[in-house]
């Protein structure tokens, strides 16, 4: 929620939409915005011209404050303009195998309160929903769960309606997102709620609740479309991987000037002017040169030896790898 909204709706309304809105929500709930705002001069300002027969309408009006809180204080979604540069893959567990009880342990180890979840109804009780763990989303560590039959659980008390049904219930089979409010890694329970407790600015503009096959975050749609494929395989296939600005975007990003015309580099060798006899083909002749040198000794001992074939091979070695060497040149004559 946009934290400056609901400090600006707090302080107009008073104590009382504070007080209301604690009860219903939680105090957790409150967590975004600083208690040092919130100092209800504006409602008492106002306070002297209300009047006692609008209270009820005053109610009414803090009730649905309250119950549509996550959609009018929705903070607002900041362009994204740079996603188009880095390409959307698979987390790494995608394409490694690792023991599901160990990637279990991990998971739940992981896992923070607040964390937003994909999940798949199983069962409807009394006691509130069951459901299997489909994927992660928001803020929350990109993580490959679907092998992993991870549940979790909604009591009533945090259900929100599903919208689109006149009794608001849900159905074995919905899709739904909801937060992580706790975690019992011995067990392996979760326990989530669907009231936008824990929601950070970030995570504003996900809608809690029942979700649709559309609703699905783009990075478990792209696990989906991707399965079976290696990891090259998945980057070479990716647009943006092939985007050629993305060079450029990810030099600015990390401060680098490929448009100047000294070198610009993180490591600090290579910022400084290169000598010529630094670059690769001038070190490589240096080294065949001394390749070559080596083995017209070698050539010469032979020669001295009396074993003319050995040293002839030897020689023709050395002018291999360096076939302007004066010293294999004359002493191959020589023979």
């Amino acid at each position: 929620m946009d934290p400056e909204l609901v400090v600006q709706t707090l302080n107009f309304h008073g104590q009382q939409l504070t007080k209301l809105w604690e009860n219903e929500r939680g105090v957790a709930s409150l967590q975004v915005v600083s208690s040092r705002d919130i100092d209800y001069q504006v409602y008492q300002n106002r306070s002297k011209d209300l009047g006692f027969q609008e209270r009820g309408k005053r109610i009414r009006l803090h009730q649905f404050i309250v119950d549509k809180a996550h959609q009018l204080y929705k903070a607002e979604k900041k362009p994204k303009d740079t996603v188009y540069f880095f390409p959307l893959m698979p987390p790494l567990e995608s394409f490694c195998h690792f023991d599901k009880t160990e990637a279990r342990t991990n998971f739940f180890h992981s896992i923070k309160v607040g964390d937003v979840l994909i999940g798949q109804v199983q069962q409807k009780t009394f006691h509130g929903l069951g459901f299997r763990v489909v994927a992660t989303e928001g803020t929350t560590i990109l993580r490959d769960v679907r092998e992993l039959a991870i549940k979790g659980s909604v009591h009533p008390d945090q259900f929100n309606a599903a919208s689109d049904r006149k009794d608001g219930a849900f159905n074995t089979g919905d899709l739904i997102r909801c937060e992580v409010l706790d975690i019992n890694a011995d067990n392996e329970k979760l326990n989530c709620g669907m009231k936008g407790l824990h929601q950070s600015a970030e995570q504003s503009d996900l809608q809690l609740g029942v979700i649709t096959k559309e609703d699905l975050p783009k990075s478990y749609k792209t696990m989906v479309d991707l399965t079976g494929k290696s990891y090259e395989e998945c980057l070479q296939s990716n647009r943006t991987f092939r985007n050629p600005s993305a060079i450029e975007h990810l030099s600015n990003s990390l401060g680098l000037d490929l448009s100047s015309a000294a070198s610009d580099s993180f490591l600090k060798g290579l910022n400084a002017p290169v000598e010529g006899s630094d670059y690769a083909d001038e070190l490589r002749r240096s080294q065949n040169s001394k390749w070559a040198t080596k083995s017209v000794a070698e050539g010469i001992k032979y020669f001295k030896a009396g074993l003319e074939t050995e040293a002839f091979q030897c020689l023709n070695k050395a002018l291999h790898i360096d076939a302007v060497n004066i010293e294999g040149l004359v002493a191959r004559g020589a023979l």
